[in-house]
């Protein structure tokens, strides 16, 4: 289960999910098609137990960016 949106955090939040973001499209220009989701992300998103294993990179990513959304929109941050 995700944590809820803790605005106390939400800049540090955004920053690791966008670092994340950032290595996730990279893997994905290499030709990586399925990534195993950082551990420090996982708190962050609602992975179902099989995504914990293994995730494709493009439902990875969208994850990734909606969870960012999400974070500055609770929170009040461009």
């Amino acid at each position: 289960m995700a944590k809820p949106v803790d605005c106390g955090t939400a800049d540090q939040d955004i920053a690791t999910l966008k670092s994340e973001k950032a290595s996730v499209e990279k893997m994905f220009l290499d030709g990586v098609t399925a990534v195993v989701p950082a551990g420090a992300v996982l708190s962050l998103l609602t992975l179902q137990e099989k995504d914990k294993l293994e995730v494709a990179v493009g439902e990875y990513n969208h994850k990734l960016k909606r969870k960012i959304e999400e974070i500055q929109k609770t929170c009040g941050i461009e």
